[in-house]
Order: C-alpha cells, then structure tokens, then sequence
C-alpha cells in the first residue's frame, strides 16, 4: 500500500491538487515504506462541527470527489479526511488504484451535481486532454509504483473523467464515475464495469522492486 500511498501524492501533483501532504519513500529499521508529512494543527473531518464544515467551500469537496474518483479511492471515510484552514486533505491513500470504489459520504450535501469544478483543477484536466507527452509523463510515474494494469486503468479513469467534465461544461455531471475499472484483458480503448472484470493477471507484476524504487530517489 507504500507504494500506493506515493503514487496518490505524486499524481495529485500533476493534477493541480494540492489536498494530499508530502508523501515519500525511506527505510526504516530494514523496512521500506512510505512517510508522509504531519499537517499541523488540522483536525479530522468526523470530530468537527457541522458550522466548521459549512466554512469549507464547494470548491474543496468537489476537488477531492475528482481526485478520488480518479485514483479509485476506496477508504475515503471521515476518519480519512482532515481540515486545516478551511481547506480538506486528503491522507490515508493506501487502498486506491484497486478494484473497490467507494466515495467520501459528503453528509453537508455541498456536492451536488451542477457543482463547478474549480479554476485550477479544471486547467490541469483540460490542458491534460491536450497534451499526450504530459498524459505519458504521468504514466510513466504510475509505473514506477503500480501494476501495468492499475497505472492504463488510473489514465483511462482521467480521461473518462476529463472527458465528461469537459462535455458538461465543467460541472459535475450525475454520475461522474460509478463503479468502473479497466481489465486490460477485455477493454482495449475503453472503461469496462467494474462487474465484468476478471480476476488480476497474476503475470502482471510491478516493474521496480521496493529496494530499486528507495534507491532511485
């Protein structure tokens, strides 16, 4: 899950979010993993008050329900978002890029469809439709950590994303993105439900070891 706790980080980087902290690999006592830097002085979203969550823009919720839809969020609880400064951050990434999808349950409903997707998010998304050179940067990143498989998925997720916010006008859509995937054994150039895929290809390994990926840093 390391490996995908960095992959989150670094993606959102490229995406133009800035909700997830710092997040990088080291070695600890023999152990490889991932540490990812403290946000002083925030709070975890399921212990704040209703007024404290109602000073948190639109912005920030919808920001965080792209992202998640993108890197297949499955974890994204209460306990797993925290606030600071009126801002929302998201940690505890490690169970993304799978098969399970679950989304962050917005209980103050300022996620609604019609909701506009922020200046700066919506720059990056589009310019990313625009850009295959960029597209394959980020591929090459989610290579670094994941499976063949779950790196092609997260870029089709992007586009698929990218793609019908853009046809809505940037504004969220109903149903953005519910329950898809891609099986790289039924789905050449398209996003297959999540139903219909099939088991992992237990032929599909990752392309770095821990050790490899903790020395090319």
């Amino acid at each position: 899950m390391f490996r995908r706790e960095v992959a989150a980080y670094e993606l959102s980087r490229l995406l133009g979010y800035d909700g997830v902290p710092e997040t990088v690999i080291r070695e600890v006592e023999g152990e490889i993993g991932s540490v990812q830097r403290k946000v002083e002085k925030a709070e975890v979203f399921e212990y704040v008050s209703f007024s404290e969550r109602n000073q948190v823009s639109k912005g920030e919720f919808v920001k965080m329900y792209i992202f998640d839809c993108i890197i297949y969020s499955s974890d994204r609880h209460e306990s797993n978002v925290l606030i600071k400064d009126d801002r929302l951050v998201a940690i505890d990434n490690g169970l993304s890029f799978g098969d399970e999808f679950l989304l962050f349950d917005l209980r103050n409903r300022k996620l609604k469809r019609g909701a506009e997707v922020p200046l700066e998010m919506k720059g990056k998304l589009e310019e990313l439709l625009l850009d295959d050179e960029k597209m394959q940067e980020i591929f090459t990143m989610l290579k670094k950590y994941l499976k063949f498989s779950d790196a092609i998925a997260c870029i089709k997720r992007i586009e698929h994303v990218a793609k019908r916010l853009q046809g809505n006008d940037w504004k969220l859509p109903r149903g953005l993105f519910k329950y898809l995937s891609y099986n790289p054994e039924k789905d050449d150039d398209k996003i297959g439900l999540i139903e219909d895929r099939t088991a992992n290809n237990p032929d599909d390994e990752y392309s770095t070891s821990d050790r490899e990926l903790l020395e090319a840093i």
